[in-house]
């Protein structure tokens, strides 16, 4: 029965300071960074900020003290609100390693590598280590590409989004993995859905009890052209509709 009292949330930060969550936000999407905004408090009123800035987070969810899931991240800001009696409010950001890329540009030309060797090696900088390829069909070994004044992240997003891939994040109790694919094949069903128009009362599993429903105008046709003069007279033109 899943009951309202039987949840509970710990956080486990880098450092001496401990933390316990009044509130939290969780915003996830499929190729974009996670932001997990927590309110906690703390008896510790001076705590080393360097000791938690870019460190190691977890945010782990418990049922009937069970751990039934895990959001592991950096924290990449950490505010220091007022102090009360006993104990200081804090509010703290919890993002993926990835948005590290999103601090730093640059300017960069790679030749006869595939995306998946130019992304790695974008975020061996920022030492983003735990990313792993599920490709059902292998990037193309590009002959000549750039990064001009892009950050690393919308760089690595571009290639991407040219091979026809997304990303999302894995996480366990101590660390998150970055994971690329370009089929959804390769990811997991979470099979069907609950739907609890009235979320009063208990439930029996968790359901979602509320949802909106959306049409939009979209791309229906994408055309390339190109231009190479060792052989003026190619039509280097190719066209391709997108289905549905």
């Amino acid at each position: 029965m899943a009951v309202q009292s039987n949840y509970r949330y710990a956080l486990s930060v880098s450092g001496d300071t401990v933390f316990d969550v009044v509130s939290f936000r969780l915003t996830e999407h499929l190729s974009a960074l996670f932001r997990l905004e927590i309110e906690a408090v703390s008896f510790e009123d001076s705590p080393v900020f360097s000791d938690v800035i870019d460190k190691s987070a977890t945010l782990t969810f418990f049922q009937d003290d069970i751990p039934v899931r895990y959001v592991n991240g950096i924290v990449s800001e950490l505010i220091q609100g007022e102090t009360g009696m006993h104990r200081t409010r804090y509010k703290i950001l919890i993002e993926p390693s990835l948005s590290r890329t999103n601090l730093q540009s640059d300017c960069r030309i790679f030749q006869h590598k595939d995306s998946e060797a130019i992304i790695r090696t974008i975020l061996a900088k920022s030492n983003v280590n735990r990313v792993n390829f599920q490709l059902v069909k292998p990037y193309w070994q590009r002959e000549y590409c750039v990064q001009y004044r892009e950050t690393d992240l919308e760089f690595i997003q571009r290639l991407a989004a040219e091979e026809g891939s997304y990303y999302y994040f894995e996480h366990t109790a101590d660390t998150h993995t970055l994971n690329f694919t370009n089929h959804s094949a390769t990811s997991e069903s979470l099979g069907e859905l609950l739907y609890e128009a009235n979320p009063a009362g208990d439930r029996p599993e968790p359901a979602v009890w509320r949802w909106d429903y959306r049409e939009q105008l979209h791309t229906v046709t994408q055309t390339l052209r190109d231009y190479t003069f060792t052989n003026p007279r190619y039509n280097q033109e190719h066209n391709t509709a997108l289905t549905q």
